[in-house]
């Protein structure tokens, strides 16, 4: 089965830096991302997140990975239309009764155009997520997404 993720964009940092949440060293991050590409799975972005995605891969490609390029993923990834998926509508508002982290909402209302999975090391956007179900959306951390990005 094919799945559809979408990626917080600190798990690009983490995939980059090949680093966990807490900045130590962990491959995690990396071997979904390779994942994703090998078992042609896709992420979904809209063009609010392509834009926070592009800042950090800016800002990581001034440093020496630990693990991937940054521009690695750019290529590889997002701009292969089988493996990446363009939400172009506009993303909808949050539902009045939901709260998410400030910081994230770009996060929540790109995954609510299509209703990927969402992937994120942040276990704070991941509860408030999993626990509000009118947002219809299932969060993973990059651990968890792994399994499923195994499906062939």
């Amino acid at each position: 089965m094919k799945h559809k993720f979408l990626l917080d964009e600190n798990v690009l940092y983490h995939y980059v830096k090949g680093v966990d949440a807490h900045d130590n060293p962990d491959s995690t991050a990396t071997e979904l991302i390779l994942l994703i590409g090998k078992n042609c799975h896709s992420i979904t972005i809209d063009s609010k997140l392509w834009k926070k995605y592009w800042t950090h891969l800016q800002l990581l490609q001034r440093e020496r990975p630990k693990a991937l390029e940054p521009l690695f993923f750019i290529t590889q990834l997002m701009k292969n239309s089988a493996k990446a998926s363009w939400e172009s509508a506009d993303a909808p508002e949050l539902p009045p009764e939901v709260v998410i982290p400030r910081e994230d909402d770009h996060v929540v209302r790109a995954a609510l155009i299509s209703h990927p999975l969402v992937v994120t090391a942040d276990e704070e956007l991941k509860d408030a997520i999993n626990n509000q179900p009118a947002l219809s959306l299932r969060a993973l951390t990059p651990k968890e997404a792994i399994e499923l990005a195994k499906d062939t």
